[in-house]
This record gives structure tokens, C-alpha cells and sequence, in this order.
């Protein structure tokens, strides 16, 4: 395992300086235009440039040796199901939320971290019980 060293820190206050990066564009954005979800070039200026360079920070850092959890990666070989199934699993999830939730902000406040762990769950029953299953078959076809 490689030791912590000067650019796996500054890898890591990247990230975080990206993340605060994207919640300060949103911040202006919300101010300037009273609009909860931005639209057009704004969209992309605000969640997609800092996703690229969040995305970027962490294939870089694998490939100069930063050791990446273990977890990360079953969830990113997960993540074909998880792409597939989270529409659904929000979807059928939103659904039933609506029968119960109020304007208030804290009732969604607590349902997002719901969702997010929700949306992971079924990508993962959906991962392990048809994607594995269905790429062994597909190996021994092929």
C-alpha cells in the first residue's frame, strides 16, 4: 500500500475544494434566478464542469497509486445496474413519498439520503441476481 504522501493531499483538497466549488455555483445560481434547478449552459457549467474534474481526480489518483476503498469499486462494478435500475427504484420510491410528504424542506432533507441508499440497494440485488448471472451464461456461449 502506498503511503499518504504530498499529492494524495492535495488530490484530496481538490476534491473538496471542487465540491464547494459546485454548492457555491449553485448558491449564486439560486440567488441570481430564484430557479431551484437550473436549465441550459448553466446546468452544465455548475454540475458538469465540476464533475468532470471530480471524475478526473479520482481515475488520476488510482493511476498514480492511491489505493481507492474497496467498496467504491463493488459499487462501481455495480454501476451498469445501478444506471439502469435507479429510474425505476426513484420512480416507484417518489411515488409512495408523495402520499406522505409535506412542503417543508426537512421531510426531503431526509428522504434524499433515503433514496441515494435505496437507489444502491436495488442496483445491487439487480447487479448480483441478473448482470452476473447473465455475463457467466454470456462466457460460456461465447
Amino acid at each position: 500500500m502506498v503511503g499518504w504522501t504530498l499529492i494524495h493531499e492535495i488530490y484530496f483538497y481538490l476534491v473538496f475544494l471542487i465540491l464547494i466549488a459546485a454548492l457555491y455555483g449553485y448558491h449564486c445560481y439560486y440567488n441570481i434566478t430564484g430557479q431551484i434547478g437550473p436549465l441550459g449552459w448553466w446546468r452544465i457549467l455548475i454540475f458538469g464542469i465540476p464533475t468532470m474534474f471530480f471524475v478526473f481526480c479520482f481515475t488520476n489518483a488510482e493511476n498514480i497509486g492511491y489505493v481507492i476503498h474497496s467498496s467504491l469499486i463493488k459499487v462501481g462494478d455495480a454501476s451498469y445496474s445501478i444506471y439502469l435500475s435507479h429510474i425505476f427504484t426513484l420512480s416507484a420510491v417518489g411515488r409512495v413519498w408523495s402520499m406522505f410528504s409535506t412542503n417543508l424542506a426537512y421531510d426531503n432533507v431526509i428522504m434524499i439520503p433515503v433514496l441515494f441508499v435505496l437507489v444502491i440497494m436495488v442496483g445491487f440485488i439487480s447487479y448480483f441476481f441478473v448482470e452476473k448471472p447473465l455475463l457467466k451464461l454470456c462466457r460460456r456461449i461465447a
